[in-house]
Formats: structure tokens, sequence, C-alpha cells
């Protein structure tokens, strides 16, 4: 039994070609044997089988018909005699067979096997039998142009690969025209590869054809300016150079720079029957060089690492069950939390569970400049997996088909770090089931978890126990052992976030006569993180590591973060933010899981809204450095209006006695809460009771301006009382007026 997916799809036994049904269960047929011994997920199916638009809702249900007539075909032919069995598990459908049935794996395993022979005869032999395997792209006739070019970019560079090597092993031969003959053949479907030019052009000078191969390279040149606005590169320059000073190396040897025969692309040649084999694998040879995509290895560690124990195993079962599903695991939380770090201690851990390689590429998504487009990104990945600078397509579909193709049947570990969107990562994520990808990101990306179910695992601040032990790793257990009060209280101000404690901890390396207590009382004395930088590294700063965040929101965003540094502390109600930023409920919940989708927001969990203390503290910052002194006047007058509206309304219903004040929050967007009960309004006050202690000083400051921040003052005593329900003073007693009942 053979089966042809080069050029068309044809089914052959014993020679006699057999009809395989509609155009979808032929697409699926050539699909399960272009991935022949793998399992292929069924969303992938879907994708490729409904590739010209969205797939219909019945998709999957069409999928499960086409399998179940394949099935019965395979089973009216006897398929199963000649080992090919199609089974479904894994979430997806596989086909097992010899892949020496199938024309393509044919073509890729003689190509292997010319490309391990060292004689040129022996190679041009072996060429002579992969060549004729080659009967056009892959599965055309069957999938769509789309698909076609999705599905045989990376075919179609094994096919260019081996014709170069056709003809290196002619030219050394001295085969000079059957060279070029096949070479100018070549040329009329790829116009544009210089390596054909150039080995044609030498065919040309070493036939006594100098004029011709000049000529070639005139009309290649012409071609590239042309179609795609650019230049010869350097080697088809230099060819051209060789042959205009007659140099006679051209004549006798090809091993210069840029015309030697080029080393074959490592991901698209290993056959599934080698791949299958139970020894084990040579990884992949990564490019030392690479600017953005490198080996794990390349990463230097961090030093002193302390902590994440119960995170690195959580990891560890989150990536065993993505492993056999959607081949991705997230990392995500706040700037500084040590989120690459722990990405890069657990590929090290887990480096022999992939022995195929490890890949890392920062997408900066939240760096100075533009992130990484996948575009991009995928270039990078598929020049570290070993695949030539010239032999990387142009169109993103297919890079994204080439990348695949490199990760097919092998065991890789992809690191994309610094992740700014669901559709930056989507692309990198591999389909095969021995890889995975691990995300890093600031970003909940929950794009991802709908579209592929990602697990994720939030990282949050060190605990107590952790932060101090960083601090006494990096200043010296000598040296902390008599301040342990103060190293608590420094890992208190740092909020425990890992970045914090480091620069803390440097500045402390750096001044060892600088007592700890003195230094967290430098910090506590202002805002601690303008304090929280490294003197000469601005790349060591707090303040720096959130503001790559800050800089990615858009202009409503970013004005609402700005104003939550106008609250009294990091933890108040929506309906306080609401107030504070002038609008409407729904309005505020909006832009408050906007930043909580990029961890500037902690949690809004039951009306309540909650920051990381250090980020609190960064919004403060902002919101003195770039707000107007009316635009906080004006912010805080709203915010005091509704707390004197609320604390009034609570304690009316508290004391029937206490007279309405002479406000009305008529108009005001939100307008405060009206309490049906004296068990609501009891409940309200207890948790507001610290907010409005801490903002009762700024509005004694403000009060001779605005009767909102007066009565604010007056009333604060009142709101600040037990369940008991009668007046407990906590700044100072109630006005005369308020008093009067």
């Amino acid at each position: 039994m053979r089966f042809r997916i080069l050029g068309h799809l044809d089914w052959f036994r014993e020679g006699v070609s057999l009809p395989v049904g509609r155009r979808r269960e032929r697409l699926l047929l050539g699909l399960l044997l272009l991935d022949i011994g793998h399992t292929v997920s069924v969303n992938r199916l879907i994708e490729l089988l409904w590739d010209e638009g969205p797939p219909p809702s019945s998709a999957r249900g069409s999928l499960q018909a086409h399998v179940s007539r394949l099935r019965g075909r395979l089973h009216e032919e006897s398929a199963a005699e000649y080992g090919f069995v199609l089974s479904k598990g894994n979430g997806g459908y596989r086909l097992d067979g010899d892949p020496e049935a199938v024309d393509l794996h044919r073509f890729r395993s003689r190509l292997q096997n010319a490309e391990r022979a060292v004689a040129s005869a022996d190679r041009l032999r072996l060429l002579g039998l992969a060549l004729p395997e080659w009967g056009g792209p892959v599965l055309a006739g069957v999938a769509s142009e789309g698909l076609v070019r999705r599905l045989g970019a990376g075919f179609e560079e094994l096919r260019l690969s081996a014709a170069v090597q056709c003809a290196e092993a002619r030219l050394t031969l001295g085969q000079h025209l059957l060279a070029h003959e096949e070479l100018a053949h070549m040329m009329v479907e790829y116009p544009h590869h210089e390596r054909l030019a150039a080995l044609r052009m030498i065919a040309l000078y070493r036939s006594d054809r100098r004029g011709e191969a000049l000529q070639v390279y005139d009309e290649t040149r012409a071609w590239l300016a042309r179609e795609l606005e650019l230049d010869p590169g350097v080697d088809l320059k230099r060819v051209q150079g060789l042959i205009l000073h007659e140099d006679q190396a051209l004549l006798h040897d090809l091993r210069f720079h840029g015309v030697d025969r080029c080393p074959r692309a490592e991901a698209g040649l290993e056959p599934p029957a080698a791949r299958n084999k139970a020894a084990p694998r040579k990884a992949m040879a990564l490019e030392t060089g690479a600017v953005l995509a490198q080996s794990v290895r390349q990463h230097p560690r961090t030093g002193v690492y302390v902590g994440r124990e119960a995170e690195l195993a959580e990891l560890t079962a989150l990536a065993t069950r993505a492993g056999s599903g959607s081949g991705l695991v997230m990392v995500v939380g706040a700037a500084g939390t040590g989120k690459t770090a722990l990405a890069l201690r657990w590929s090290r851990r887990v480096e022999a569970d992939y022995p195929d390689g490890q890949l890392f590429v920062d997408l900066r998504g939240h760096s100075e400049g533009d992130p990484l487009t996948p575009k991009e990104a995928l270039a990078a990945l598929l020049s570290s997996l070993g695949i030539p600078h010239k032999d990387i397509p142009h169109r993103e579909s297919e890079l994204a088909e080439l990348y695949q193709r490199a990760l097919a049947g092998r065991r890789v570990l992809v690191v994309l770090d610094n992740a700014e969107s669901a559709d930056q990562v989507g692309p990198l994520v591999p389909y095969g089931t021995g890889c995975l990808a691990l995300v890093t990101s600031r970003s909940r990306l929950g794009g991802l978890i709908v579209s592929h179910g990602a697990p994720s695992l939030r990282l949050g601040p060190l605990s107590t126990a952790e932060a101090e032990e960083l601090l006494r790793g990096i200043v010296g257990a000598v040296r902390t052992a008599g301040e342990s009060q103060a190293v608590a209280d420094l890992a208190r101000i740092c909020g425990n976030n890992p970045l914090a404690l480091r620069i803390a901890a440097a500045n402390l390396a750096m001044n060892p006569d600088c007592r700890l207590v003195d230094y967290s009382g430098a910090l506590r004395s202002g805002n601690p993180v303008e304090r929280l930088s490294v003197a000469g590294d601005p790349e060591s700063a707090v303040c720096r590591a959130y503001g790559l965040t800050y800089q990615r929101l858009d202009q409503e965003s970013a004005e609402a973060f700005r104003l939550l540094g106008r609250l009294p502390g990091p933890e108040t109600t929506v309906a306080a933010v609401a107030a504070l930023l002038g609008r409407s409920l729904g309005a505020t919940r909006a832009v408050l899981d906007r930043l909580h989708s990029i961890h500037l927001v902690e949690s809004i969990m039951r009306g309540r809204v909650l920051l990381q203390e250090l980020i609190w503290w960064y919004a403060r910052f902002l919101a003195n450095a770039e707000q107007l002194a009316q635009a906080r006047w004006e912010s805080r007058r709203r915010q005091s209006r509704w707390y004197q509206g609320s604390g009034e309304a609570a304690a009316h219903r508290l004391h029937q006695r206490f007279p309405r004040g002479e406000l009305s929050d008529a108009g005001e967007v939100p307008a405060s809460p009206r309490f049906d009960n004296r068990k609501d309004a009891a409940a309200w006050t207890d948790a507001e009771r610290p907010e409005i202690v801490k903002l009762t000083p700024f509005a004694d400051a403000g009060a001779e301006r605005d009767p909102a921040a007066r009565l604010l003052t007056d009333t604060s005593g009142t709101v600040g009382m037990p369940r008991s329900g009668w007046p407990w003073p906590l700044s100072r007693p109630p006005s005369r007026n308020a008093r009067k009942g």
C-alpha cells in the first residue's frame, strides 16, 4: 500500500489507484499522512480543514463524520493488513503506518541519506533516488492555495536544498552542462534564489560561457530590484566579481565564503521512522550568536535564589498536564515578582525532559521600544533551530508552518518571556505533544485561556520568611544577625517583592557602614518607590519596572491608575474609586478590569479593590508628578463628597437623631449608598473606618475650600463607631452643628 501527497493525493494498493471520497476526506487523509505516526489535535484539524474562513459551529461533528467515513474506507481496503490504523487519543487523531509508504517521507529519508554521504558521486546517486519522489507542492489540488503554501513552506526548502546539493555534486564531478540545465529549470520557479543563481553562474563560467554567466547575474539583480526592491546579496556579488576578474578558483573549488555547500536545515530532514526510534537523539544545534532567541543555558543565573519551591512544584504539575493538552503553561504576575527567574530555574531543572533543546526568546512585551511581532519571533526561533537565514520564508503563515515542522517529533522547551498579548503568543505555541511553551507575562493573558485552555501560575510576592532570607543572603548573615527587626521591617516596606528586595539589599551591600534600621527609616520617610533604585544603574529601579507596564496603558487607563494614587491606602471599594474618578460604577469596573488584567490592580472581589502596596506607592508617585494641582484637588473633592454622603447616611441610619448634612449628592457620580437597615450601615462603617481615618487629615487641609471636606471632618468621629452604635471619636468630636438633633 502506497500514498502520494506531493503534487496531488493518491492512494495505491498493489499498484492500483483507489478512490478516497469527498474533498475534505481527501484533505483529512493528507493531513494525517503528513504527520504519520503522530497525533494531530482536533483543533488543528478543524483549523486546516476549514482554513478559508471561520469554521462552522458544526465543524467538530463534521470532522467526526469525515473520520468515520475514512476509517470505513481503510477497513474496506484492508489497510490494517498493511499496518495502517486510524485511532483517536490525546485530544486528536493519529494514523499509524510505515512512513516509507508515503512519497514525502521517502523523499525526506533519501535526502537525509544523501546528506550523510561523503563522496560527491555517492551523494549524487542518492539524490537521484530522492528527487524523483518530488511530484509538486504538498497536497496541491486538495488544499486551498493558502494552505498549500502554509503546509509546504518547509518542504519546498528541502526540495531547494536537494537541488542545490545535486548541482554542487555535479559541479564537483565536472558535469557543468547538466548542472546548468537543472539549475536553469529550477530558476524558472525560483528566480529570486541567489544560491541557485550563483551556482548557475559558476556552471556557465566553467563551460567557457562567461558572458552568459554575467547575464544571469544581471537578470537576477533586475528581478530582485523589480519584485522585492532588494540588491543582490554579498555572496552573489562576490561570484560576479570573481567571474569579472576571471578568477581561477571558480574552476576548481567551491569552498569559499558564501558559495560552499550550505549546512542542511536540521529541522526538516529527520523522517518519522527515525524520530520514532527509542535511541537518544542528538540535541538540535542552537546558534549561540542569535540576537533574539537563545538557549536557556546562555542566560546567567540570578545568584542568591530563595524559596518558590511550592511554585516550582506547581509549575511541574501544570506542565505535565499541558504536555498532552494545550502545550502551553503561563507564569503571570506583576513587575518584579521574578517570573523570568522562576522560568529559567524550572527550565534548568527539567533539562533532561527536553533533550532536543531549550529555546528562550524575549518578546519585549513590556520593554523599551516595540514588542516583537509574531513574524519576528518566528524568524528568530527558526534561526535558533538551525534554519539558514536564506531559507527562512517571509510570510507569517509560512514561517509558522516551517516552525511547526521544525519541532515535529522532537522534545523542545520554548520559553516565551515577557509576552504582551495572546495574539503575540498564539503562533509560537508548538503543536507537537512532545514540546512545551512556557510563557511569562505581566498580562494575565486571558485570551490564551479561552483559545488554548492554558493553565496559569500566578506569581505573587515572596512569603515573609523567603523575603527575609533573600535579604540575609545578599546583605550577609553576620550583618543582619543583630538587626532582625530591621530586616523584617525592610521586607514589609518592599512588599516582599523580589526586585525591590534585591535593590534594597544591593544598596546596603554597597554601603557597608549603613545600618539597616537607618535605611528602612529613610525609605519610610517618603515614597519608597522613589528611593528603591541603584545609583548609576537606571535599569535597577522599581519605578522603571512599573513604568514599563504603565507606558503600555491607553490614556483612560493611565489617568485612572494615576488617580488611584489619591486613595488614602491600597484597599478601598469600587464605589469609592468611582467617586474618585467621577465615573459610573460600570465605567469604573471596566477600567479596573483593564488594570487588573496587567496586574496593576491585585484583585476586584465583592465590590472591593486591592493594590499591592508598592504599586499603590507608584500610582501616588505618578499622581504627584504628572497631575496638576487643580486636578488633584478636584479628585480629592469628589472623594470627600462621596465619603461625606456615605458616612452621613450610615450615621443617620445608626442614630435617627443624627441630622442630614448640608450637602446633597444629587447628580454626583456615583451616588452615595443608602442603607436599608442598621446592619448594612454598621458593616459599611466597620469596613470604611480605616479609609476615613486616613482621609481626615487631607480633608482638614481642604476644609476651608470645600464644605464637603469640612463635613467629612465633622462626621469622621461618628462614622468611626463600633457596632454598638454610639459615637466613638477617632480623630475629633463632631462639630456643634453636627450634634444638633
